[in-house]
């Protein structure tokens, strides 16, 4: 997506990190490797925006930053339509997620809440400029590095009291204790009683390789390809 499509924001809104997992020992292993890993990737944002209203987001190298500016549906305001701009979000994320394990690849993503500011620059011949900041932005981005590999993690708005009752009504899969730090986005199941099940699966082939992981991801399909990270 050009960033020159996207519109000017700044506000309070729900902010993700996504990384592409494995690319610096792919580019070190195989240069071809990694660029039809990043096509891939690439191609996959591409896909899951084609659905545009609500969330916008912008890929660069092996990243990609997606944040909600939709307004909320009718009837819906204040808190509850913060929590409605964090189900969409995550069902975007959860399509990101489920194209990259379906070609071989994982991605982690953590989302946050605060405040966000995307800014187009002037622009000239040979340099394209946007401006990032905010809180939501950095705090996703400084916890992404510390998930597990196809995480999908959301840190809890610190001063929201009701959190624990508005994660569950955001979505049936997003786990986590009242006062924990983050929570889990059980993106790979499609119903609730297979919750438990998936992340035993998931902790325990933490402990291997990537393949591992694409396995226990793609369980519930079984449509993980040959591809591979290192």
């Amino acid at each position: 997506m050009s960033a020159s499509t996207l519109q000017d924001f700044d506000g309070q809104t729900w902010v993700a990190f996504s990384d592409l997992c494995g690319t610096k020992a792919m580019y070190r292993k195989n240069p071809k490797k990694a660029a039809k890993a990043l096509h891939e990737f690439y191609n996959a944002v591409y896909r899951v925006q084609q659905q545009r209203q609500q969330v916008s987001a912008l890929a660069v190298s092996d990243c990609a930053i997606f944040w909600a500016h939709g307004g909320p549906r009718a009837g819906i305001d204040g808190a509850d339509a913060c929590h409605d701009a964090l189900s969409v979000l995550l069902e975007r994320l959860k399509r990101l997620h489920r194209r990259m394990v379906d070609h071989g690849y994982l991605l982690r993503t953590t989302v946050a809440y605060g405040h966000f500011r995307y800014e187009r620059r002037l622009e000239i011949p040979r340099l394209r400029k946007g401006m990032i900041v905010g809180g939501a932005y950095l705090d996703a981005y400084a916890a992404n590095g510390r998930i597990r590999k196809g995480a999908i993690f959301v840190l809890p708005p610190a001063d929201d009291a009701d959190w624990p009752s508005c994660a569950r009504g955001c979505s049936p899969f997003l786990c986590g204790r009242r006062r924990a730090k983050k929570w889990e986005f059980v993106w790979w199941v499609t119903r609730s009683n297979q919750v438990a099940e998936a992340r035993r699966r998931v902790k325990e082939a933490e402990k291997g390789e990537i393949p591992a992981l694409l396995v226990a991801y793609g369980a519930s399909r079984r449509t993980v390809t040959s591809r591979r990270l290192p």
